[in-house]
């Protein structure tokens, strides 16, 4: 998708509805014992993989992440390769050197030019490679713990990243 439109969604509604029901339909002419396979239930709207993000006081690359570097700035850890959709049907893996992490710099979540906002999940500031590693649940958790408790030291007026760090480790955040 280029755009988040009405028309744009509804179009990519539309025809993925039509592929699970031509999917349906191989199924049942081709598959033994699937000639009474019906469709149960279909989600609510279509899923967006990566969309708008905000502008951090730092942004975090995908080169980044496949080199597993490490910061001491942290609020948690990218352990999922890069998943690049190329197109609708080629994927690209980018494995992390030595099947290790790299760490989540605290500027990605502090919105720049914006006191007390905080991003997480697929809202952080990264570049597209990079959002194809710390879109996936197990890192919007660790960013969102980390918004909440950046959300929770900035509101006693104090803006500190080690402050949110030692809160993290306190939480038994993995940095």
């Amino acid at each position: 998708m280029k755009n988040l439109s009405g028309k744009e969604l509804t179009y990519a509604e539309m025809n993925l509805r039509s592929q699970v029901n031509a999917y349906v339909e191989t199924f049942r002419h081709y598959l033994d014992d699937c000639s009474e396979i019906r469709v149960d239930t279909l989600g609510p709207q279509i899923g967006i993989r990566e969309a708008r993000r905000v502008i951090g006081k730092e942004t975090l690359l995908g080169d980044d992440i496949v080199r597993g570097i490490k910061r001491n700035d942290s609020i948690g850890r990218a352990a999922w390769s890069p998943e690049i959709h190329i197109s609708d049907t080629e994927l690209q893996y980018i494995h992390i050197s030595d099947n290790d992490y790299a760490s989540i710099p605290f500027g990605i979540i502090d919105v720049k030019d914006c006191s007390n906002l905080w991003a997480a999940g697929r809202l952080v500031s990264t570049d597209s490679k990079g959002m194809s590693s710390v879109r996936v649940m197990g890192t919007s958790f660790a960013t969102g713990q980390a918004a909440g408790v950046s959300a929770g030291v900035s509101a006693q007026k104090v803006s500190n990243y080690s402050i949110v760090r030692e809160e993290l480790l306190r939480q038994g955040a993995l940095l």
